[in-house]
């Protein structure tokens, strides 16, 4: 059995992934408590259960659960609702083999509900999902779709989506005066741009056909700790590391500093079975550097609609943005890669040569792990509200 709890974080999924790989028919429990402040958990946990439904038969999801009046408890796991919602078609029980989906269809409809008008609350965060096999009525939601329709206008975007945006970020109003505004419209461009890429990308199969189960979805959470501590947290993940060690970020009074978590899911088919010719074989990770490489070059990862635009600048928009302050880690089939943009400055190229990626285990821009493949892609983005100096 897979063991999802407190002690849970981004290196370990990675060992749950392997489980998956070796055993097709394998539970996963899920425990109140998520203590780790891993940036992109959250999103990476929805991503593991996609890869469970995926690979596994006659599975169950179990939630270590003592009285059902605590079950409500549960949902204050930012991934259970889009967790339990993807899942539904499997069983879910307690630990008796009790059947809990009478109960958590409750729970999910006053999580939704709240989602819908993005009224969650629960502190300086905010979960967003979207669910395609759903209707368009229950599984769209408002905050990025009018009509069905992805909302293509930037500003009519910027309207529909600031209410979850400040409750993410709205800690103190002196504070978000001097730090938030700033940065507003660049973090309005990155949502825009990574949740337009999943409507144009992530909604089908590599044969163009829907996806069921589907969902797709945003992250923000805003992280406020003292210098010292971003970077002894991360010790033993030496891109975030190195990241938090850059002294150029101003700190508050306190030596405190903010950033933003921003991450984008969906549990397609990922980038690189997406840009595979049809029937072609998975290739090595070396290879799938490449075509990731090839996404972030400049319109390789737009789309043109049935109005004839183009949708969406790609991901060379976020690397423009976050060039010089912004770290950036993708997981997708059997990579996980980063990039340092303090230390590895954007530059445009028409090379995907040009563009380099760091393996977000052995540190290497040159050497990747060969990962055990995953359900549709995680982007976490790492963006600071503290002021920054040149370096």
């Amino acid at each position: 059995m897979i063991k999802i709890d407190h002690k849970t974080n981004i290196n370990s999924l990675e060992k749950s992934h392997n489980e998956l790989c070796k055993n097709n028919k394998i539970d996963v429990s899920i425990s109140k408590g998520q203590t780790s402040a891993d940036f992109g958990l959250v999103p990476a946990i929805i991503q593991f259960f996609a890869t469970w439904y995926n690979k596994t038969i006659e599975s169950k999801i179990i939630i270590d659960l003592k009285k059902e009046e605590d079950l409500k408890d549960f949902y204050e796991l930012d991934y259970l609702f889009p967790v339990i919602a993807y899942c539904w078609s499997r069983n879910i029980e307690d630990n008796n083999g009790k059947d809990l989906k009478p109960l958590l269809k409750i729970q999910n409809k006053i999580k939704h509900d709240k989602m819908k008008i993005q009224s969650e609350g629960g502190g300086h965060k905010v979960l967003l999902s979207c669910f395609d096999h759903l209707s368009v009525k229950n599984g769209l939601l408002n905050a990025f779709y009018t009509d069905g329709i992805f909302i293509s206008n930037e500003m009519q975007f910027d309207f529909a989506i600031e209410k979850s945006i400040k409750q993410a970020i709205t800690f103190n109003r002196s504070l978000a005066i001097a730090n938030f505004i700033p940065n507003y419209e660049d973090i309005i461009a990155i949502i825009y741009e990574l949740m337009k890429n999943t409507d144009d990308w992530a909604r089908t199969d590599e044969f163009n056909k829907p996806l069921s189960p589907n969902t797709r979805g945003l992250f923000l959470k805003f992280h406020r700790r003292k210098r010292e501590n971003f970077s002894t947290m991360f010790e033993n993940t030496n891109g975030l590391k190195n990241y938090f060690s850059i002294q150029n970020f101003v700190a508050n009074k306190q030596d405190e500093l903010y950033f933003l978590e921003l991450s984008i899911y969906d549990t397609g088919i990922g980038f690189i079975k997406r840009h595979l010719t049809k029937g072609e074989t998975t290739p090595e990770s070396a290879s799938q550097i490449d075509i990731i490489k090839h996404c972030l070059i400049r319109n390789n990862t737009t789309a043109t609609g049935i109005d004839k635009t183009i949708k969406g600048l790609g991901l060379d928009r976020i690397m423009k943005i976050l060039d010089d302050k912004g770290f950036f880690w993708l997981r997708t089939g059997n990579v996980s890669v980063f990039r340092n943009l303090r230390e590895n400055r954007y530059k445009e190229s028409a090379k995907s040569d040009d563009i380099e990626l760091y393996d977000w285990f052995s540190n290497s821009s040159k050497e990747y792990t060969n990962l055990c493949p995953v359900q549709g892609s995680v982007i976490t983005l790492v963006y600071p509200l503290s002021n920054v100096t040149d370096a």
